[in-house]
């Protein structure tokens, strides 16, 4: 009975990360693409139950995991950073082995209005009393060539959009690949 009562416990143990979701525990490395060339993450992963910390490194710096959770092979959490003002980047995942498929978007901080989260009017923008460009576009490489016209690499210029860059309308899909435990 009591081979069996212990048995019983160290399975639970062993199967108790499972309850919670996939132990993305460790070293992992991403690259997408992006206007201005390749952009590198490398996340530093703690699993707790349900509950994700750890940091994101990007070629600005690094920032702390917040409000990370797992749950089966679902992961999501965000990543602040300050470049003269806040930004919040949203990441969601789905798990498989030692990858994670990732949706990165940009949350809007409140208050602004505007593609981009730009102010409509105002000094510095695009001439007298419009937007001038945001700092969250430029934290991503994607600012305007210098004289407002398309870019060299086939860009729309100062007021286009595409994906991976600023003002981006859609979630930035990469994959994410463990480096170690």
């Amino acid at each position: 009975m009591k081979h069996l009562l212990m048995t019983g416990i160290i399975g639970a143990i062993l199967l108790a990360p499972e309850a919670f979701g996939s132990d993305v525990t460790g070293k992992w490395t991403a690259e997408f693409e992006t206007p201005r060339g390749v952009s590198e993450l490398e996340f530093h992963f703690k699993v707790e139950g349900d509950k994700v910390t750890g940091t994101v490194a990007t070629a600005r710096g690094e920032s702390d995991i917040q409000d990370g959770k797992i749950t089966g092979d679902e992961i999501s959490f965000k990543q602040v950073m300050n470049f003269g003002r806040e930004i919040t980047i949203l990441y969601t995942g789905k798990i498989s082995g030692d990858e994670i498929e990732f949706e990165r978007t940009f949350q809007r901080p409140a208050g602004r209005g505007g593609p981009g989260g730009r102010r409509r009017g105002g000094p510095g923008a695009g001439g007298p009393g419009g937007p001038g460009p945001d700092r969250e576009s430029q934290a991503e490489g994607d600012r305007p060539s210098p004289d407002g016209g398309p870019r060299a690499e086939g860009g729309e210029g100062r007021r286009g959009r595409r994906p991976g860059g600023r003002g981006q309308r859609g979630p930035v899909k990469f994959t994410a690949k463990r480096v170690s435990k």
